[in-house]
């Protein structure tokens, strides 16, 4: 899932190659991270990772995503 965000915050369209996967799952974790972010505690041990988890999560926040869920049935 993390490689799915960094991938899509460097413009790799991950959303589209989890729906032609039918990655159901992956998808609503995507979703999941993007409405929670990363864990502030990743700045400490990791903070190049969390900044560019931030920024992906930022990107998708404002393209919107954090509104959308994945449907269980």
């Amino acid at each position: 899932m993390v490689g799915h965000l960094l991938d899509y915050g460097a413009g790799v369209p991950a959303i589209g190659k989890m729906l032609r996967a039918q990655d159901r799952q992956g998808l609503a974790n995507f979703l999941g991270f993007v409405k929670r972010g990363p864990d502030p505690s990743l700045a400490l041990t990791d903070p190049a990772l969390f900044q560019s988890l931030r920024a992906a999560v930022t990107r998708a926040q404002l393209a919107g995503l954090a509104q959308y869920r994945v449907a269980t049935a």
